[in-house]
């Protein structure tokens, strides 16, 4: 494009794990927080409550998130061309498009998003649970837990 802007951000397409393999990795975290009180850090074992949380909260913590990638513990390297916030909302289009409603399984053995712009999402189950949670519970205006989208 000539005028200097970059194309709007979109899932093209999804890979199973071993498609993703060499792939630069833009957006994928830890996860399990959708829909929960936060950890009390004075009450570690206290049990947390149910809260209704949106989309909006998603790109919030998204924010506090910021530079660190980390899957099952492990850090990655990232390759960012666009915001973060714009990966998760190209993965929410293209979910409620599909109408995807598959667990964090389904996204780690064949569920990986492939952007436009070449790079790779790669989620824990726990944080897909959280995205797909974040999706729906603003889609329907009802209220999602990450668990519900977790695990099959």
């Amino acid at each position: 494009m000539g005028n200097g802007k970059k194309k709007p951000l979109s899932v093209v397409d999804w890979l199973d794990s071993d498609e993703v393999e060499g792939k630069p990795v833009s957006v994928g975290w830890m996860g399990g927080w959708f829909g929960m009180e936060p950890f009390d850090k004075d009450e570690p074992g206290k049990a947390r409550g149910l809260v209704s949380h949106r989309w909006k909260d998603y790109l919030e913590a998204l924010e506090d998130i910021g530079e660190d990638l980390a899957v099952s513990g492990e850090a990655l390297d990232r390759t960012l061309n666009y915001p973060v916030e714009e990966y998760a909302e190209a993965i929410r289009t293209r979910v409620v498009a599909d109408g995807i409603r598959a667990s964090g399984n389904w996204h780690q053995e064949e569920g990986h998003p492939l952007f436009s712009d070449g790079t790779v999402g790669v989620f824990s189950c726990r944080a897909w649970g959280d995205l797909l949670a974040a999706i729906w519970s603003e889609e329907e205006d009802k209220d999602y837990h990450y668990m519900n989208f977790y695990w099959e």
